[in-house]
């Protein structure tokens, strides 16, 4: 990672359901069965940030660029 000219780090956000309005105006009510249930958003957060990483990853390859995902990094070190 050191030597890569690009990084990129890619996240969810556990509060995404106070975009749901605007994002998702079709089912208004689906930003309270989200902010009703914490354990509900966050599976839904993990699930659908890790899609989008992977679709970013894919894209990202795409265009030739040689890429890959990190784990085992230091999440606090991060936030």
């Amino acid at each position: 990672m050191r030597k890569a000219p690009v990084t990129a780090i890619l996240g969810y956000d556990l509060q995404f359901c106070e975009q749901l309005p605007n994002i998702f105006p079709v089912k208004p009510e689906a930003q309270n069965t989200f902010s009703n249930n914490e354990a509900l958003a966050q599976a839904n957060a993990f699930r659908d940030g890790t899609l989008q990483a992977a679709y970013s990853i894919i894209a990202a390859r795409a265009v030739g660029s040689d890429i890959g995902a990190i784990s085992g990094f230091d999440n606090a070190g991060v936030d």
